[in-house]
């Protein structure tokens, strides 16, 4: 029929394999890691974010920082696809390695980021008074 392609050369690859695939069993533990892992990652980041947030906020200020946490949130979300897509689809492979450099830093950062962020706290909680 013309205007239809022949899938028959892919077909006959299919059967070149001599039904080699691998066990069901194996694909299904893949799958389920796949939703497992990341599932635990999402549940990790969000529990310290917000304890961050929370923990590092002074007694007055908890809302605002909240606040900003959630605009933090927003922008990802605003510009997130604009950023994949300049990088990953129209870069290719090195755009996906930029993106993944992003992520790997930002993580790295983290704890001396926090870690200064604490010692600021201490430091501004020994010089102001406390109120009763």
């Amino acid at each position: 029929m013309a205007g239809r392609p022949d899938h028959g050369a892919e077909l006959d690859d299919l059967r070149r394999d001599g039904g080699q695939h691998a066990p069901t069993w194996l694909a299904l533990g893949f799958l389920l890691a796949a939703v497992v892992v990341p599932t635990i990652g999402e549940l990790w980041q969000a529990a310290g974010g917000f304890e961050l947030s929370f923990t590092l906020a002074p007694p007055h200020a908890v809302g605002q920082y909240q606040g900003l946490f959630g605009m933090g949130l927003g922008l990802g979300v605003t510009l997130g696809p604009a950023v994949l897509n300049a990088l990953c689809i129209t870069w290719g492979t090195p755009g996906w390695f930029v993106i993944g450099g992003i992520f790997a830093a930002t993580g790295l950062a983290v704890p001396a980021v926090v870690r200064r962020a604490e010692r600021d706290r201490s430091r501004q909680a020994a010089v102001e008074p406390q109120v009763a």
